[in-house]
């Protein structure tokens, strides 16, 4: 007979990363769901150039807490501020910088693994 339930610990991606925890759940052989946990003032400053499918767009979902994020194209600049519950879509090459207000957890949908030999990750 085969157990009726499996339970799986994800440890963090990055234990060093003092901004919080980043945990890497593989659903299939392609398919990923990342998980944030982000403390209050720590900060992501960055661009995508869409060479990975999974940021093309980019797909997040602010799960608890508040952030900000401040879009840049063609030199204008434009903030927004996300509350729990939001879904934020951001296509390649917009620059974008988060600043997490209150401490927050977040979702990231992946259609690839994340691979840190190609991460698609630029910052400006």
């Amino acid at each position: 007979m085969r157990n009726p339930f499996k339970i799986t610990q994800i440890d963090s991606a990055d234990s060093k990363d003092d901004r919080g925890s980043t945990r890497e759940w593989k659903l299939s052989k392609k398919i990923q769901i990342t998980v944030y946990t982000r403390k209050k003032g720590s900060t992501s400053r960055h661009y995508h150039k869409g060479e990975d499918k999974s940021k093309n767009p980019e797909r997040l979902f602010l799960i608890k807490g508040k952030m900000k994020i401040i879009f840049e194209v063609n030199g204008v600049t434009e903030e927004r501020i996300l509350t729990a519950g939001t879904e934020l879509t951001i296509y390649p090459p917009t620059k974008h910088e988060v600043v997490i207000l209150e401490d927050a957890t977040f979702i990231e949908y992946r259609v690839t693994h994340f691979d840190s030999e190609q991460p698609d990750t630029y910052s400006y």
